[in-house]
């Protein structure tokens, strides 16, 4: 029996659009806090998988869940207001039903893997009165790239070639929002 010989499997995920909900507390004059649930539609797309299945584009979703600690360098009554947030979280990378469908008939088997998140990022707010504000921000939500349930090795299981994917490095999942406070 021959052994498959080692690949290189690349995985790509592609932009999409995000939206979510943030619960803010903004107590303290120059500290605050945050907790943030957002969805995330990210096709993904495996290659060079095995010879029979050169790419493998599925549907996909990131689901995270991010505390911040929030820093405003000005008060909270200044009409300008830069702040910079950093925190934990946690992130679900789902397969979408027809993506896993896709990669079931071609007798690759996913998983929804849980990673551990770091967020950070930075914008201002604007306040158009006491108590409404507009705010635009920038972040990065970072995290290991998952496996997806993928054996690390390609292996011959019951005469099938089964294909393997070592996930390596991070994930910089960059977005930039604007939002009504």
């Amino acid at each position: 029996a021959t052994q498959p010989s080692s690949r290189a499997v690349g995985l790509r995920y592609a932009s999409g659009g995000r939206a979510g909900i943030r619960l803010a507390d903004n107590r303290w004059a120059h500290w605050g806090t945050s907790f943030e649930y957002s969805y995330s539609n990210q096709p993904i797309t495996f290659s060079n998988l095995s010879d029979a299945i050169p790419t493998l584009g599925l549907g996909h979703a990131v689901h995270r869940f991010v505390y911040d600690i929030v820093y405003f360098p000005h008060d909270r009554y200044s009409r300008l207001r830069p702040y910079a947030f950093a925190g934990p979280g946690i992130s679900l990378f789902h397969v979408k039903g027809s993506g896993d469908d896709a990669a079931a008939a071609n007798g690759i088997h996913l998983s929804d893997p849980w990673k551990f998140t770091v967020n950070w990022g930075g914008g201002v707010k604007y306040l158009l009165n006491k108590s409404v504000a507009i705010s635009v921000q920038f972040n990065d939500n970072i995290s290991g790239t998952p496996g997806y349930g993928l054996p690390e090795t390609g292996a011959i299981v019951s005469g099938n070639y089964v294909p393997g994917f070592r996930p390596d490095g991070l994930i910089h999942n960059w977005g930039v929002e604007a939002g009504l406070a």
